[in-house]
């Protein structure tokens, strides 16, 4: 993943979490030059590094990591609001916030769903 995106990101997640770049560095041991060379996109942050950061802005690691985060992958649909006049943005951030949820939990993957059988 390119530095400056992954910066980018990790800027976008702590200031969501409320966190400066030294409260980034309390929360996750790294010294604050590092926490700053890596969300200027500076420097390639290490696995470890990425893991702490992932633990301090309350992300999975692989949401961390994906050139395209979760958010921005759950589409609903393209339209904002529904022909019925339900609120399709607001079902989409729940989306959001259920995977984020999900991926913190141990839960068995469901069996790969097949087309109907040739019997």
């Amino acid at each position: 993943m390119e530095s400056s995106m992954l910066g980018e990101r990790i800027a976008r997640l702590a200031g969501n979490a409320g966190l400066s770049e030294d409260a980034l560095a309390n929360e996750t041991g790294l010294g604050h030059s590092a926490v700053s060379r890596i969300v200027s996109g500076q420097q390639e942050p290490k696995a470890s590094e990425l893991l702490a950061l992932s633990r301090a802005l309350a992300v999975p690691y692989a949401e961390l990591i994906e050139k395209a985060p979760l958010g921005e992958r759950v589409r609903v649909t393209a339209h904002t609001a529904h022909p019925d006049g339900v609120d399709l943005s607001a079902i989409r951030a729940r989306l959001v916030t259920y995977l984020r949820i999900a991926a913190h939990l141990d839960i068995p993957k469901a069996p790969a769903m097949r087309g109907p059988s040739n019997r």
